[in-house]
């Protein structure tokens, strides 16, 4: 019986191949998902009162308890029943194979779970805690595949780059100069279309489209999903703000940040697989669960807030973020009662956890922080004799010598450390109350850039200035009012371009020095424009 039964398996489901376990395995699915249909149909009676229920259970049963495997499910050692070697899988020691269990797909043991809990072969509570882990590790490793996103791509379109140029040399030497001659033609004809078309500008704003929609994939995007999921107020869609932290609803939106948009389908599935263990192991009804939502937006805070590599295996990513989290280690190695298992980790240590990115910044004081953020002066910087809250740090109408800059430079740097946490020079640092925000919009709004003839604001600059304020920008903009800053800092620049003045990187020269040196960031070169327009009464001198 046994061979007849394996020779149909292994045409239906294997094509005919000698391949007995896999097909087996996949038999074994197909019955555990005709059952759970079959339950749910029927309401979720009891299976003794459904006669193909019974009849699939049977078949079932049969396949744990006559098809051999090993107890690892490899193809070395000593041979037993499934039932017995899925036993012994899901029993192992956590101390000596804490990994063990997590090396198989969640779907995989999601089939042999089912068939342990109804026929009782283990406790309910060691089940959930060995696929309680096969599920972290199944969210991790869609974390790191996005992580590694963009990288993969690349190397596979070096690879393709290669692969063409390698058969373009191995062509003929007619074919080649074919080709060459026709891009001749292209690129001569090129420059007429753009000039009568605009194709030029189309292609540039088609080229900033796909950068855009890059930026949304790799490390990147896994960032912007998780902040969407763990905060309620993002701005521009990439500044999570203080105080807006939040838990997830639901076990299934967390699945969904962390697979991403591109693999919802992926997503939705695992969902559905969950669920359905869930049912059968009856941890559905205590709204227990194999993760509590609050469980899941730790491993999500986890992942958020990991600064490391990405460029490992999913053991290896196990191991570092729970390793290093003693709360997700008690959920890792979690087993006992449905009590035990709602305290584990609660609301409020969730968002504790989500929280505490922002903690250590420098308490900027309240009567400072209710001042309107510096503006743009020059091109060059804000204001370098005053403070935004009204400090003078010297006379604009004393002469600029060595002295008075030192002094100056001085009294402002010293401000600047008591009411922001600045470093010696007066410059955001890693948890400074003030962040790098005009020297972005510089760079942002820089003369031969995409918004270098700009005169007006637009939504684009604020958004290009928030993304690279959150890739590489110091201190503290975290905070409710930044679009308001960003915008009014934006406009003070586009003021003073609208006036004339030099700008940075524009060729103009600024005294002695060519408006494309790094001397024109000077103290001394800000000091002596700003002292001009104050002179000269174009800017409030009280």
């Amino acid at each position: 019986n046994f061979r007849v039964v394996a020779e149909v398996v292994n045409n239906v489901f294997m094509g005919g191949r000698r391949l007995t376990l896999p097909g087996f395995m996949v038999y074994l699915a197909t019955m555990d998902d005709m059952h759970y249909c079959s339950a749910t149909l029927a309401g979720g009676v009891d299976e003794d009162s459904s006669f193909r229920r019974r009849l699939l259970a049977y078949m079932m049963d049969q396949v744990l308890d006559n098809v051999k495997t090993t107890p690892d499910f490899s193809e070395f050692g000593v041979k037993v029943p499934i039932l017995e070697a899925a036993t012994s899988f899901f029993a192992a020691n956590k101390d000596s194979a804490q990994m063990l269990p997590i090396r198989k797909a969640f779907s995989h043991l999601s089939v042999l779970a089912r068939a342990l809990h109804r026929r009782k072969a283990l406790r309910t509570g060691r089940i959930v805690a060995v696929m309680r882990r096969s599920l972290i590790k199944t969210l991790i490793s869609a974390a790191l595949r996005r992580a590694k996103e963009r990288g993969e791509e690349k190397k596979n379109e070096s690879k393709k780059e290669s692969t063409e140029t390698g058969k373009a040399t191995s062509s003929s030497d007619g074919r080649v100069a074919t080709q060459n001659n026709e891009c001749e033609r292209k690129t001569n004809e090129a420059p007429k279309n753009d000039a009568g078309n605009g194709n030029s500008e189309d292609r540039d704003d088609a080229k900033k489209d796909n950068e855009k929609a890059e930026e949304k994939r790799g490390i990147d995007g896994l960032h912007m999903e998780l902040d969407s999921t763990l905060f309620s107020k993002i701005e521009y869609g990439c500044i999570p703000i203080k105080g807006s932290g939040r838990v997830a609803a639901t076990l299934d939106s967390v699945v969904h940040a962390v697979f991403g948009s591109s693999r919802a389908t992926v997503a939705s599935q695992l969902c559905e697989e969950v669920k359905r263990l869930e049912y059968a192991l009856g941890v559905e009804q205590d709204n227990r669960g194999l993760m509590t939502p609050e469980e899941a937006t730790l491993l999500c805070v986890a992942m958020r807030n990991y600064k490391g590599s990405w460029l490992l295996g999913a053991e290896a990513m196990v191991e570092r973020l729970v390793g290093s989290n003693g709360v997700l280690k008690k959920v890792w190695s979690h087993g006992g009662s449905a009590g035990e298992q709602k305290t584990l980790v609660t609301a409020r240590d969730a968002l504790a956890a989500i929280e505490a990115r922002f903690a250590g910044y420098f308490p900027e004081p309240q009567q400072h922080s209710e001042k309107k953020v510096p503006l743009f002066t020059t091109p060059f910087g804000p204001s370098v004799y005053r403070c935004a809250c009204g400090v003078w740090f010297g006379d604009p109408k004393q002469p600029i010598t060595g002295e008075t800059l030192g002094t100056m430079k001085k009294a402002r740097n010293t401000h600047f450390q008591q009411v922001y946490g600045s470093d010696a020079n007066g410059y955001p640092t890693e948890r400074s109350s003030h962040y790098s925000l005009h020297r972005v919009v510089q760079q942002v709004l820089a003369p031969k850039g995409r918004f270098g003839r700009a005169a007006v604001r637009e939504d684009a600059m604020a958004q290009a200035v928030a993304a690279k304020l959150v890739k590489k920008a110091k201190g503290n903009f975290y905070i409710e009012k930044v679009s308001a800053e960003i915008e009014e800092v934006i406009d003070s620049y586009l003021a003073c371009r609208k006036r004339g003045m030099r700008e940075p990187g524009d060729g103009r020269p600024v005294g002695s020095k060519s408006g494309g040196s790094k001397d024109i960031y000077s103290f001394e070169t800000r000091a002596k424009m700003e002292q001009e327009l104050l002179l000269n009464a174009t800017i409030d001198i009280n």
